[in-house]
């Protein structure tokens, strides 16, 4: 099956909640999925280095676009005011 607007959407979502599950269990239990609201601060909230914030960009896609991401990450980063972003594919 081919997809469609709403099931990309869903897809991403359960990634989202997948990956904010995992680093919730194996690095810090206050990381969780961020939910929608203004301006895009990536798709994980809670994620800390050293003390530092973390974006944290997820694709749940089969075609790569990294530089696209990358540039998404770093705006996020920018929006949140954190020290790094990264990327989860």
């Amino acid at each position: 099956m081919a997809r469609n607007r709403k099931t990309a959407k869903d897809a991403g979502t359960r990634f989202e909640s997948l990956v904010a599950a995992y680093l919730a269990a194996h690095v810090d239990d206050r990381i969780e999925r961020r939910r929608l609201s203004g301006r895009d601060r990536g798709d994980i909230s809670g994620f800390r280095h050293m003390g530092a914030r973390l974006v944290v960009e997820c694709k749940n896609v089969s075609r790569l676009s990294l530089a696209t991401w990358i540039t998404e990450a770093e705006v996020e980063r920018g929006n949140d005011d954190a020290t790094a972003d990264l990327v989860i594919h």
